[in-house]
């Protein structure tokens, strides 16, 4: 079986737990979910996507070791993804995270520039692949 394909496999399970636990909420799409409420939703599970892949895979090499770093470069990593393969504006991607939008920008810089390594690029990638099935799954893009 394939690293992504593990990986992908071992996070289908907590779906339903995160969902029933209300981390995603109720998932239904109607009026009452806005747009702004959908993307907050879609960049929770890009982050929940991109820290339990980093775990999963073992990618101390790829993420850096210390804690404060491997947090923020965490985040950084959801950030790109939601902007870049799911396409939100850097202003709804930083009120997703709480965050400016500059350093949205930043981030995405940050993680474009580390992309030049072969194994981070592949990194990056499953978690692109990732999110982009698993928000389709859960219908969080059909809106966004």
């Amino acid at each position: 079986m394939s690293r992504e394909r593990m990986i992908f496999t071992s996070l289908r399970a907590p779906l339903s737990e995160w969902k029933c636990s209300g981390v995603l909420g109720s998932g239904q799409l109607n009026e009452a979910n806005s747009r702004p409420s959908q993307l907050r939703r879609a960049c929770r599970v890009v982050r929940l996507i991109t820290k339990e892949a980093g775990h999963l895979a073992g990618a101390h090499d790829i993420v850096e070791r210390a804690q404060k770093q491997r947090l923020s470069q965490s985040r950084q990593i959801a950030m790109y993804v939601c902007h870049v393969a799911l396409q939100f504006s850097l202003s709804e991607v930083g009120q997703a995270f709480n965050r400016d939008r500059t350093t949205v920008a930043y981030a995405c810089r940050v993680i474009e520039d580390r992309r030049d390594d072969r194994a981070f690029d592949e990194f990056v990638a499953s978690i692109e692949r990732l999110s982009i099935s698993i928000l389709a799954d859960l219908e969080l893009l059909d809106d966004a």
